[in-house]
């Protein structure tokens, strides 16, 4: 099991990838956007065998901006989703969202 995400990719099928998918598209909720697109972006090849879209990194690194902007986030959770925004902003080398 994957420890970072609570996930056997082992036990991934195409058909959770596509309802990742359809999920990311009407999700409005920023943290849910976040994880949903990351998964897509880390979880996608392994299972699929397609290159992720590296929109699915952009999408999430701008959800956990939105989400740590919203009034009333808790400061630990802001510094976690902060802290990942950058590290995948890092990972792509997307120098515009740094």
């Amino acid at each position: 099991m994957d420890q970072r995400f609570g996930t056997d990719p082992a036990q991934l099928t195409p058909a959770a990838i596509a309802l990742w998918r359809d999920h990311l598209k009407v999700c409005v909720h920023p943290v849910l956007r976040a994880r949903h697109a990351y998964l897509l972006w880390e979880f996608e090849k392994q299972v699929d065998g397609t290159k992720p879209a590296l929109q699915y990194a952009q999408t999430a690194v701008d959800a956990y901006l939105a989400a740590a902007a919203q009034p009333g986030a808790a400061s630990h959770d802001v510094v976690i989703w902060l802290n990942r925004a950058i590290n995948i902003a890092t990972s792509v080398g997307d120098q515009t969202r740094l």
